[in-house]
Order: structure tokens, then C-alpha cells, then sequence
């Protein structure tokens, strides 16, 4: 029994140096890659993410997402921006925008014919 414990253990750690050294060899995902394939757009075309995004379920998400950012750009994107032409006359190239959260979506609505962005955050210690 001991003999055979003992071998079992063995075969495991023999399988996880196998699964370790491949992962060695494995070629990972940019950062910008995993968002994107995250967000359920297409990474870029040399991503080791490719294979994934031909699976069912992520084909799901990306159709999701395509639905739902339709739908804002359509609701209410759409409509900001063409505020925004009319009523923002002389747009400056930088827009300073002090939140950096989701909401930026409106932000990058409100100046979408900026050249560059400056985003800052506070963060509070809560402690």
C-alpha cells in the first residue's frame, strides 16, 4: 500500500513537470490581446487567442457585446456626439477628463475629435 502511495505520488509530480514544461514553451497573450478577447473583439491576428474565438461560446459573448454596445451607441452615444458637434464649438486637441472610470465612454462621446486624452483618479484609502 505504501509502495503503491508512493508511485501514484510520483506520476502526479511527473505529470504536473510535464504540464510545467510546457507552459515553458507555451506563448502567451498580450495584455491588449486578452482585453480585447475579454470585451469579445478579435485579438490580433499572431494572438494565441485566435483558436478561441472560434469556439461557440465565446462567438455568444462577442454577439452579446456587439448587441449591447449597439444599442448604447444607437440609445445614447450616437446623440451625444451630435450634441456635442453642435453645441462644443472649438474643441481643444486634449481632453482632461479627472473620473477614469467606465463612464468615459461618455467623456470620449462628449470629445471624440480630440487628439489625446489626460485621465486621473483619486483614490481614498478606506482604511
Amino acid at each position: 500500500m505504501n509502495m503503491l502511495h508512493s508511485l501514484r505520488i510520483a506520476t502526479v509530480a511527473a505529470a504536473m513537470l510535464v504540464a510545467a514544461a510546457s507552459c515553458l514553451h507555451a506563448q502567451t497573450a498580450t495584455v491588449d490581446d486578452t482585453a480585447k478577447f475579454l470585451a469579445g473583439m478579435m485579438p490580433s491576428a499572431d494572438s494565441p487567442l485566435v483558436p478561441l474565438t472560434k469556439e461557440a461560446a465565446w462567438q455568444r459573448h462577442a454577439k452579446f457585446f456587439d448587441s449591447a454596445f449597439g444599442q448604447l451607441e444607437q440609445r445614447q452615444l450616437s446623440r451625444i456626439r451630435a450634441w456635442a458637434d453642435t453645441n462644443l464649438a472649438a474643441p481643444r486637441p486634449t481632453m482632461f477628463y479627472m473620473f477614469s472610470g467606465p463612464d468615459f465612454l461618455y467623456a470620449n462621446a462628449f470629445y471624440s475629435l480630440r487628439q489625446r486624452s489626460t485621465m486621473s483618479s483619486a483614490r481614498w484609502d478606506r482604511s
